[in-house]
């Protein structure tokens, strides 16, 4: 089982981290890495794949831990710490962000890496799906 205390703790601790796709440490990170560091941490090792492209990293990472049992779809109509969000940029659901709060995220971003923004009413348009732990 997830502590999502310790997860969000472990997550802001990535604030400031370069954006690196594919990337699974402190030198670089993707928002695919930042949420399986995150889980690391807390002794959760996740064999994720890691030959995904740009465009499907989002669901790369999703499909492999909804299988996996750890995580469960939710409704998209609210949010809660912890919880993992999956956004539509383009066509695809490309993107993860992990929620701090109802209204805030961290996520990784090539443009600026790791860091902790509000979900403006665009962030929220694009959510596609929401994903809690699993008990």
């Amino acid at each position: 089982m997830i502590n999502i205390t310790a997860f969000l703790a472990e997550l802001q601790t990535w604030e400031g981290v370069l954006y690196h796709h594919q990337g699974r440490n402190r030198h670089g990170v993707d928002c695919v890495g930042l949420g399986l560091a995150a889980l690391q941490a807390q002794g959760v090792v996740v064999d994720a794949p890691t030959n995904y492209s740009r465009a499907a990293q989002g669901q790369a990472l999703l499909t492999h831990l909804e299988a996996s049992g750890l995580l469960k779809p939710l409704p998209l109509d609210t949010r809660a710490p912890g919880d993992i969000l999956v956004f539509r940029i383009r066509e695809n659901p490309q993107h993860v962000g992990i929620a701090l709060a109802a209204d805030r995220m961290i996520h990784a971003d090539a443009g600026n890496g790791v860091r902790s923004v509000t979900l403006s009413p665009l962030w929220i348009a694009r959510i596609v799906a929401r994903y809690g732990w699993s008990e």
